[in-house]
């Protein structure tokens, strides 16, 4: 059972890689339906909806990921992703945190801090976040 999920898992990673979000989107949901507890496949499939536009559901799936597995650091820094494109910025800022908290030398989620401490007019923080991006870089 487990060597048919992997195959159905890396075939929805292929598709997800080669672009086919919808293919993708569909087979993530069919592992779901077996697996709802596989974190990987959550956030995975979040990716896709993010990809897709389909953000509320996208933010939907990073959640569970985390919920699944709560030091899952990409996951925590998607969900900032995700939240900032909607406007949500105080749990963008959280969800970063939380990535930084997890991965201190997480240069990407120092960096997405930086950018939204800055469209926040927080420009100390931001430049501290900057700073501690170009530090670990």
């Amino acid at each position: 059972m487990e060597t048919i999920i992997n195959q159905e898992i890396q075939q929805a990673i292929t598709a997800h890689k080669e672009g086919k979000l919808e293919e993708a989107e569909r087979l993530y949901r069919k592992i779901l339906e077996t697996q709802p507890t596989h974190p990987d496949v959550n956030h995975n499939l979040g990716g896709v909806l993010y990809a897709l536009g389909k953000l509320d559901e996208a933010i939907a799936s990073c959640k569970k990921a985390i919920e699944l597995k709560p030091d899952y650091v990409i996951a925590h820094y998607n969900l900032g992703v995700i939240q900032k494109d909607l406007g949500r910025l105080d749990e963008a800022e959280a969800s970063y945190n939380k990535a930084i908290e997890l991965k201190p030398d997480y240069v990407e989620a120092h960096n997405n801090l930086g950018n939204l401490q800055k469209d926040l007019g927080r420009l100390d923080e931001a430049e501290a976040s900057y700073k501690k991006a170009i530090e670990l870089k």
